[in-house]
């Protein structure tokens, strides 16, 4: 009897050890970037981040970057872990350590602790790490969390600024001073000629110019003439009609005087008979 059930329970017992377990799900620290690939003088976003965090209630880390490809910029707090921003050392490492106070609850679920600003400074591949890490719960107990995890990030040179203006190449340069040097007789030539024909359509035009500025004198002495005839041509007619009225007179003048002989004679002959 005693061999048959120290036989079941061992076979019991290995039974239970070949069933799957299940392990529960650990809190991880990680660093998170916002690209993969960043340019010199770019500015570099790093998170640090808990993944499937169960009752943070404090946390204790250092970041460490190289100094050769990152200067540090600023940090700030993301979550209530952390009461205060890191201390920031010569040696290219930033301090973190903190916790909630009171009766808050701790954090639970995917977090971001704190996030970083970089400025990249030269090419090549830098490795930014997480260390020395240690969380604990509302209780004061421990959380087991890996000890460190590292970023990988890819600097490249900036890129040239694209220049919109076209450039000559030398030999067609050369060839249009050439050109240049060669028309520049021409071009004082072309001139002198040109001058030269400015200066025969100027002779003409001048010419004319006096020729109708003559006419406009000749006709300007014929409009006053004209004006004078016509201011003299009343006093004319007045003298004229004088001269008819006087010797109209003159006549009723001379006819009354052979009436009146004519009277006289009549009477003389008619006193006679």
């Amino acid at each position: 009897m005693n061999k048959t059930l120290s036989a079941v329970i061992i076979a019991i017992f290995l039974i239970m050890l070949s069933l799957p377990v299940k392990a529960a799900d650990s809190t991880k620290i990680t660093l998170a970037a916002d690209k993969q690939s960043y340019q010199v003088n770019d500015t570099v976003n790093i998170a640090v981040k808990a993944e499937n965090a169960k009752d943070i209630y404090g946390a204790q880390f250092k970041i460490n970057y190289d100094k050769s490809f990152f200067q540090f910029k600023k940090d700030s707090l993301q979550s209530s872990v952390l009461v205060t921003v890191g201390t920031k050392t010569d040696q290219g490492v930033v301090s973190y350590v903190g916790s909630k106070i009171g009766d808050a609850p701790g954090e639970n679920g995917n977090i971001t602790i704190v996030s970083l600003q970089l400025t990249a400074l030269k090419e090549g591949k830098a490795t930014l790490l997480v260390s020395d890490i240690q969380v604990s719960d509302s209780k004061g107990n421990l959380i087991s969390v890996n000890g460190s995890s590292s970023l990988e990030t890819n600097i490249t040179a900036p890129q040239p600024t694209k220049n919109t203006e076209t450039t000559v190449p030398k030999e067609q340069n050369v060839k249009q001073t050439q050109t240049q040097v060669s028309t520049k007789p021409q071009s004082t030539e072309n001139v002198q000629s040109a001058n030269q024909k400015t200066e025969e359509v100027k002779k003409p035009e001048n010419q004319e110019q006096a020729q109708v500025k003559g006419e406009v004198n000749t006709n300007d002495k014929a409009v006053k003439n004209i004006i004078a005839k016509e201011i003299e041509q009343p006093e004319k007619k007045l003298t004229t009609n004088t001269k008819i009225i006087l010797v109209s007179i003159g006549i009723m003048l001379i006819f009354d005087m052979l009436l009146v002989t004519v009277v006289q004679k009549n009477k003389k002959r008619s006193q006679k008979v």
